[in-house]
């Protein structure tokens, strides 16, 4: 019985949660070594003390006198309490329950568990949380959360609301994401997708449009990574990101075409029309004729009716032009009132032809009457027949041409 005594105070010191045993009065009758540690107190000091001699709670003196209540009246109890110990506060979790035999008969045990490393990582998760979802809001980012085994997704507000929906019309299933996918971006996304599941890639990153609820296509910018495998390793879970790139594409893309158009007439401009002849020198797209135009006379028209009138010259050539052409034909503007076209496939004759329809389309446009003087273009062509020919030096023979026209009729 000795022994069995021994053993049990040995544990009772070594254990590795604190604990007090009081008395009814909460007069400490003994402490264990961790509790000395957690809560700087000595056997010798503590011993006919009181409990909250040494450890002072911090709360206002009716939440004590429950506390003391509760521990002392209630078989068992729980409660998380902040203690003041020295100068530091200390996040603890109390439990108390009554003793009814062995060496401490009839005496109020108290299990101490201090969480104050736990509670202040839990504020900094909280507070590292709050800022995530502020910077989320913020920036109008959506976040989806897939369970790819029952295919339930959480979708957030914004992913909705960048779609033009209250979150409370979608389904948190992944049809509401595929019923909304552009079809023509379906294959490159689920391949980037599937690469990502088999881990061939770091992240999942894609491109795509989405049906907005006004029934247009809006740009997004879709990032994901997978969170959760099963045992087999398949997929069980992946998180990403919506970000509304709409503008960015459509802005981008106002760039691209003003990079080869022309401004004033929206034809192409003289950097497509030189990337466009050097892409055919080794095609397979011959016989190739050039066209190149001259307006007439287009100085004097500035000088006496102005530059905006010039300009409507510009226009009224530009669109002469484009209505003369078959739709794979490309025609640019490359100087102040000088034109080029590209006929792909096109022999002497047929651009004979087509020369044939700028000059009736130009008359069409001078019988309108709008113009205060007559629209003229000076037009000149050289064909080559095969890949050997130098489309540079068919440009300027056709340039040549040209001139000689407007050098006859001055």
């Amino acid at each position: 019985m000795q022994r069995q005594g021994q053993i049990l105070d040995n544990v009772f010191k070594n254990l590795p949660q604190a604990i007090i045993l009081v008395d009814h009065n909460l007069k400490i009758i003994r402490v264990n070594h961790q509790a000395e540690i957690v809560f700087g107190i000595s056997q010798v000091v503590s011993k006919n003390q009181y409990l909250f001699d040494f450890i002072q709670p911090q709360i206002a003196s009716q939440a004590k006198y429950d506390l003391v209540n509760n521990i002392v009246k209630k078989y068992r109890y729980e409660q998380k309490i902040k203690f003041k110990v020295g100068t530091k506060t200390k996040v603890c979790k109390i439990n108390s329950f009554r003793v009814k035999n062995g060496g401490f008969d009839n005496c109020i045990c108290i299990l101490i568990n201090d969480i104050t490393e736990n509670e202040k990582r839990k504020r900094e998760l909280k507070e590292v949380k709050e800022r995530l979802e502020l910077a989320v809001d913020g920036a109008k980012i959506g976040i989806w959360d897939w369970n790819v085994k029952t295919n339930a997704v959480h979708y957030n507000h914004n992913w909705a609301q960048m779609l033009g929906y209250q979150l409370s019309e979608l389904e948190k299933n992944i049809n509401t994401w595929l019923k909304l996918l552009h079809s023509e971006d379906e294959a490159r996304i689920f391949e980037k997708m599937n690469d990502h599941f088999q881990g061939k890639t770091a992240i999942y990153s894609s491109q795509y449009r989405l049906l907005t609820k006004s029934g247009s296509w809006k740009w997004i910018r879709d990032i994901g990574k997978v969170i959760e495998r099963d045992n087999t390793g398949a997929v069980k879970r992946i998180v990403g990101v919506h970000i509304d790139i709409d503008q960015q594409k459509r802005a981008a893309k106002e760039i691209e075409y003003l990079s080869i158009h022309d401004e004033l007439t929206g034809l192409y401009n003289r950097r497509y029309f030189n990337k466009r002849l050097a892409e055919l020198r080794n095609s397979y797209q011959y016989p190739i004729s050039l066209i190149i135009g001259d307006i007439d006379n287009l100085k004097i028209i500035n000088d006496n009716y102005g530059h905006s009138m010039g300009d409507h010259y510009i226009k009224k050539t530009a669109a002469a032009l484009e209505k003369s052409l078959r739709e794979d034909d490309i025609v640019a503007r490359i100087g102040g009132d000088e034109f080029a076209i590209i006929l792909a496939r096109t022999d002497q004759n047929l651009a004979q032809t087509v020369i044939s329809r700028i000059e009736r389309n130009i008359k069409i446009e001078n019988q309108k009457g709008e113009l205060p003087e007559p629209l003229t273009i000076a037009l000149g062509s050289e064909t080559v027949t095969e890949q050997v020919a130098d489309l540079e030096k068919c440009f300027n023979q056709a340039d040549q041409k040209m001139y000689q026209q407007k050098k006859f009729r001055a």
